[in-house]
């Protein structure tokens, strides 16, 4: 155990907590931060405290999932987490507002307001910095041979340097910005809220700047490899009540070069459906999430052939959209170049015949093609009765699971299907996953007071607020 700068009366706290882990059947133990890749050249500077969860050097296929920790973020008010993403050292940043400075840290402010950086260990165990420079970020993206992490705000774009600890430009937006990506050459792909991209230079300097026509544009990456922007989205379909969803790519002069689903005739495939999230995978790969209100949806059909059937892999009853009363989600691979669809796949719950909701609030991909996938899941995953999250059995379904999904390269499995749903129910979401070398990490809120997910190695074991961010953190297949 190290501990470091802490109040006895916190230490006691966090004493009793990880007592109270025993009635769950943990193993009460004492430990530092070891986990291979920890780069807290200052870790001492910070108190890091947690129960060994026994699963943090190797991924856990199935329905027993190893953590590395699972924490609570914030204060005493209102906190919320809305984006993550590991920086070049493998450290983890997690864009948050949060309504008091955590854990201790001395902030590093660059702005107004309660939104900013936390930067946390690789494994999640230690709090690094904190960075606070806006009143809510709304994205984050990390990129460029510097590591320089881009944030969307409300007021514009912020770029910092690797570490959080420099503010390097900012340009502000009407509105704010929805979504932001760097690109390789550290240019910054921002998506204003009337659908208007702007691509920005490494300085902050305008280079093109074009509007997205549609009715709902939610997305983009910028892919400096094949010098694409990746816009997904949806819009009105002539003679079909609902949305057709779309996947673009467009040259950064602002040209479309090729077009995905998107029908001018949707053949009778009405059921409403949209792009939702698009972001191009440490294998170079372009991965797209789309949400469909109805088992007739365009995503299961060929997306550059409306009257051909989508090749859609695995085939069990959460990979199927027969019995689909609630919006479920699409997934798949294409080649960013050429728009190519290399395999797809479906995610939805089952509540006996009947196909309930999955919602993909975030997307990422690792060097060898495994799919992460986070966002909220209605009744029922796949297995939930015998999963095991850190050794801890999920509490009964309320209202909403907070989910977290890896699918296997070929699409053809789902290696894990998990949620952090305490005992106590949740009605919590998923707002961000990454993947970085040895670890993979989810964010999400709980939007209602009381201990309602699993927490394991936390640096704060109970939520503390009206509201409260979350965080955890396992080893990456």
């Amino acid at each position: 155990m190290r501990c470091f700068r802490r109040p006895a009366a916190a230490l006691l706290a966090s004493l009793c907590a990880l007592w109270a882990c025993t009635e769950r059947g943990f193993v009460l133990s004492l430990q530092g931060d070891h986990g291979a890749g920890d780069n807290s050249a200052d870790a001492g500077a910070f108190y890091d405290m947690g129960v060994a969860p026994g699963g943090c050097d190797t991924f856990t296929p199935g329905d027993r999932f190893g953590l590395c920790s699972a924490s609570y973020l914030g204060g005493a008010g209102e906190d919320r987490a809305d984006g993550v993403t590991f920086d070049r050292d493998g450290n983890l940043l997690v864009a948050a507002r949060l309504s008091e400075t955590p854990f201790g840290l001395s902030e590093q402010r660059l702005g107004a307001g309660e939104a900013g950086v936390l930067r946390l260990s690789p494994t999640g165990r230690a709090a690094l910095s904190w960075t606070p420079l806006a009143s809510r970020i709304r994205d984050m993206a990390v990129g460029g041979s510097d590591g320089r992490i881009a944030l969307a705000t409300e007021d514009g774009v912020s770029v910092l340097d690797s570490e959080a600890r420099e503010l390097l430009w900012m340009r502000e937006e009407e509105g704010g910005v929805e979504r932001v990506d760097v690109g390789g050459d550290g240019s910054v792909a921002t998506l204003l809220v009337d659908g208007t991209i702007v691509l920005l230079t490494p300085d902050g300097s305008p280079r093109t700047a074009f509007r997205v026509v549609a009715d709902r544009v939610e997305d983009l990456t910028l892919d400096t490899d094949s010098d694409l922007i990746h816009v997904a989205g949806g819009r009105a379909a002539e003679g079909c009540p609902g949305l057709m969803p779309f996947l673009r790519a467009y040259s950064q002069g602002g040209r479309e070069q090729w077009r995905r689903f998107d029908f001018a005739d949707a053949d009778g495939h009405c059921d409403s459906a949209w792009g939702r999230r698009v972001t191009i995978g440490a294998d170079g790969q372009l991965y797209y999430a789309g949400q469909n209100e109805g088992e007739d949806t365009p995503h299961l059909r060929d997306p550059q052939d409306v009257s051909v059937p989508a090749a859609v892999a695995g085939g069990d009853a959460y990979g199927a959209p027969e019995g689909a009363t609630e919006p479920f989600a699409f997934v798949a691979r294409f080649d960013p170049s050429t728009g190519e669809m290399d395999r797809a796949q479906v995610l939805i719950t089952r509540d006996g015949e009947r196909g309930g909701r999955v919602r993909i609030n975030a997307i990422d991909a690792d060097e060898q093609g495994h799919i992460f996938l986070a966002g909220e899941a209605g009744c029922c995953i796949d297995r939930r009765d015998e999963l095991r999250v850190g050794g801890v059995r999920p509490g009964e379904f309320d209202q909403s699971d907070i989910f977290v999904a890896v699918l296997s390269p070929d699409l053809d499995e789902r290696e894990a299907w998990v949620t952090f749903t305490g005992q106590a129910g949740s009605n919590a979401l998923a707002t961000g996953v990454a993947v970085g070398g040895r670890f993979a990490a989810v964010v999400g809120n709980q939007p209602e007071p009381g201990p309602g997910l699993i927490t394991l190695a936390a640096l704060a074991p109970e939520p503390l607020g009206s509201s409260d961010a979350f965080v955890a953190v396992w080893p990456a297949p």
